[in-house]
């Protein structure tokens, strides 16, 4: 069924792609009309979606599952998601828009219009106090970009007299004197993250804003193991590779509710906010799984009978024989009158009639036979 959707999904985007291009439709505006068609029939063709969970609101909401959660310290999610990605109840960046409140996510649908537009004003309110957090050529550290926000902030309370202190990355500094930070995680999967990124970097040195990219390293994860397994050491490879020219899609295997969760360790938020991220992630995936339908009791098995003849033989007619299957009876054209003469089947019957061959298998109940002969030629 999955396999279906899935193919009746491309046919519709390829024939939505033909009928723009037909249009005149290039590029930008080509990839929305695409997308935009796409979001369309998602949500008309899933009308029982729960808005929240995005999962089957009869069968598998997991609404009342969720913990409503705040971040502790001035922290904005944005959160930008590959069309595709969107209304599934496979994805997990949902969840931070089901569990966190509005001032603290927001969700940019890559390929809705104006959706890059809006982040990209969004993002030049303070670039400065903004990461993107990709594990590509060229990313830092978060101690790293902690150390370079440290020293920015310590040269701007020179000039105006500030304390050095009241800078975000000042552990120190208390939670009301930080400045917010703006944190855009990629959602999809790493083809579409990886154009995402390119395609944001782009828009944004267009604007003349630059906004550095995060990776995590394993040098400060120590809670989350699967993670450090599976994360950390592609991570740390990436970002030791000064040589390297190309994205590592191996950094990637973490999903994008996980990395935030250990972002917002690396900057101090509690551990409680990471526990409750990973059980909403964990209960999600439960509700993925298909359902263990009972074993419905099966019919008992009958013995194996052994096969019957291919036709009948007949010692005293000449001519064609036919073996057929009926109801439980004997039929036989007689050769001396012209009408049918009708014999239930039975050991006896059987034997009294002198065109049957008589086998072991004559009596069964279970089928019965019926032997048309012709009479002879005359």
């Amino acid at each position: 069924m999955q396999s279906e959707r899935a193919q009746h999904a491309w046919d519709s985007a390829r024939v939505d792609l033909e009928r723009h291009r037909a249009s005149g439709l290039k590029g930008t505006a080509l990839f929305e009309a695409v997308a935009s068609d796409s979001l369309h029939r998602k949500c008309d063709g899933n009308p029982n979606r729960c808005p929240r969970c995005w999962h089957d609101r009869r069968t598998s909401c997991i609404c009342s599952q969720l913990e409503p959660l705040t971040l502790t310290l001035p922290v904005k999610i944005l959160v930008l998601m590959h069309y595709r990605e969107f209304l599934s109840a496979g994805d997990d960046a949902k969840l931070l828009l089901a569990l966190l409140p509005p001032d603290q996510v927001k969700n940019y649908v890559f390929g809705q219009r104006n959706a890059l537009e809006q982040l990209r004003e969004e993002l030049a309110v303070n670039p400065e106090n903004t990461l993107i957090l990709w594990p590509g050529k060229g990313a830092c550290t978060v101690e790293e970009w902690r150390a370079s926000r440290a020293a920015a902030g310590a040269a701007d309370a020179a000039e105006s007299g500030a304390r050095a202190e009241e800078a975000y990355d000042d552990p120190g500094a208390s939670v009301s004197s930080r400045r917010l930070l703006r944190v855009v995680v990629l959602d999809g999967v790493y083809t579409h993250a990886r154009l995402m990124f390119r395609t944001l970097t782009a828009a944004l040195a267009a604007d003349g804003v630059r906004i550095a990219h995060v990776a995590l390293h394993p040098r400060s994860l120590s809670l989350y193991h699967r993670a450090q397994k599976r994360y950390s050491t592609a991570s740390s490879a990436t970002i030791s590779a000064s040589v390297s020219t190309i994205d590592d899609p191996l950094a990637m295997r973490i999903c994008t509710l996980e990395a935030v969760a250990l972002l917002l360790e690396e900057v101090g938020e509690p551990q409680r906010t990471t526990e409750v991220l990973l059980r909403a992630l964990v209960t999600n995936n439960r509700a993925l799984q298909p359902a263990v339908r009972p074993q419905l009791p099966q019919p008992p098995q009958r013995p194996p009978q052994p096969p019957l003849q291919s036709r009948a033989a007949s010692s005293t007619t000449s001519g064609r024989d036919l073996l057929l299957k009926l109801d439980i009876r004997l039929v036989r054209s007689d050769q001396h009158t012209s009408g049918m003469s009708t014999c239930n089947v039975s050991t006896s019957s059987v034997s009294s009639c002198s065109t049957f061959r008589r086998s072991a298998h004559a009596h069964a109940v279970e089928v019965s036979l019926v032997v048309l002969h012709q009479p002879p030629d005359s």
